[in-house]
């Protein structure tokens, strides 16, 4: 069964590499698909070294817009959506969302923090 994370991104040169390292190292992501939306720092060209699935955007179309973008791209079984500034990212958070799902116990799942960042 394939699956592709799909990584809306903009302007997140400065964080991207952290979550993009750990799916690097997971044998069981098949593809890395990062959608630079509109970034005008070097969020693609960061991107382009853990990756060959770059979708850069000309404009910042939003969220939802990179999101369908990147799902558009693929054509996996299962798609992992990660945000790109996530921060303390570990191997086991991905298994935790995707093992329901690969197990055929949910469709769908989400991750919740139990503590956010404050600005």
């Amino acid at each position: 069964m394939k699956i592709s994370a799909v990584i809306p991104a903009y302007n997140e040169a400065g964080r991207i590499h952290q979550v993009l390292n750990v799916l690097k190292r997971m044998d069981i992501i098949n593809e890395i698909i990062v959608v630079s939306d509109g970034s005008t720092d070097d969020t693609a060209a960061i991107a382009r070294q853990f990756t060959n699935h770059v979708i850069e955007l000309a404009d910042n179309i939003g969220k939802g817009g990179a999101i369908a973008k990147g799902i558009a791209y693929c054509d996996a079984e299962i798609v992992l959506l990660l945000d790109a500034d996530l921060v303390g990212l570990t191997e086991q958070h991905i298994y935790n969302l995707l093992e329901p799902v690969l197990k055929d116990e949910a469709d769908t799942t989400i991750g919740i923090f139990r503590s956010g960042r404050f600005h």
